[in-house]
């Protein structure tokens, strides 16, 4: 469960949108339009993690390495 909720001010503020899985994009798409315009990637992470689990974060910077 993420503690910070995505809403239209956060996504005209990103110009990279990062989901853990594929239904998270699918639910943005639908349900900000304007999100269609944006790069959303899909990491393809179960959500078998707690946050700052120290396995995510190790799966989280291999995969988001080319972007930083």
């Amino acid at each position: 469960l993420s503690i910070i909720l995505i809403d239209k001010y956060s996504l005209k503020w990103a110009d990279i949108i990062f989901c853990m899985k594929e239904i998270q994009k699918k639910y943005i798409l639908e349900n900000f339009p304007e999100a269609k315009t944006k790069r959303i990637f899909v990491l393809n992470i179960p959500d078998i993690y707690m946050m700052n689990d120290p396995r995510l974060l190790v799966i989280l910077r291999k995969k988001l390495k080319k972007f930083l």
